[in-house]
């Protein structure tokens, strides 16, 4: 096992755990050395250790694009027997996601589900089978996740 002290100056946060990092603060990192590893080489001992300065394991091409995530309020709401739509944008191609979740936490509805690329959306939300309540509507998209709340009046 290698551990490295790191000095830091940007605040961050370890997930998983509860250890909060703070600004300033000496950090130790621990890292398994495999015999394979792309990231670090250890070479005369384990007295030196070099960190490559540029570490790619995993990449995929990532397109920038000029449209940002968002989800917008369903129109109409409340929903009547009509239905409503949802508008919403994908800012990188990723898989997304809308969910219709019932007041129990449940998804009740999927009409989204697949990886789509940047750029601006509409779903029509089926509500035949569902009976008048609140709701919510959840996208998550890559990085981006965000939930807004529907009424259902028949």
């Amino acid at each position: 096992m290698l551990k490295l002290g790191f000095k830091i100056y940007l605040p961050a946060r370890i997930e998983g755990g509860d250890s909060k990092i703070d600004r300033d603060k000496l950090v130790t990192i621990s890292h398994t050395i495999a015999t394979d590893d792309a990231c670090v080489v250890v070479a005369g001992g384990a007295t030196n250790i070099k960190i490559k300065d540029i570490c790619i394991e995993d990449m995929r091409n990532v397109i920038i694009s000029k449209t940002n995530y968002s989800l917008a309020e369903i129109s109409p709401n409340p929903v009547g027997n009509g239905g409503g739509e949802i508008k919403f944008s994908v800012g990188l191609e990723a898989m997304t996601e809308l969910k219709i979740i019932n007041a129990a936490g449940e998804a009740v509805a999927v009409p989204v589900s697949g990886v789509m690329k940047p750029g601006e959306y509409s779903a029509r939300i089926p509500i035949e089978s569902l009976p008048s309540g609140i709701y919510f509507y959840e996208i998550t998209s890559g990085p981006f996740r965000d939930m807004k709340k529907l009424v259902i009046q028949k």
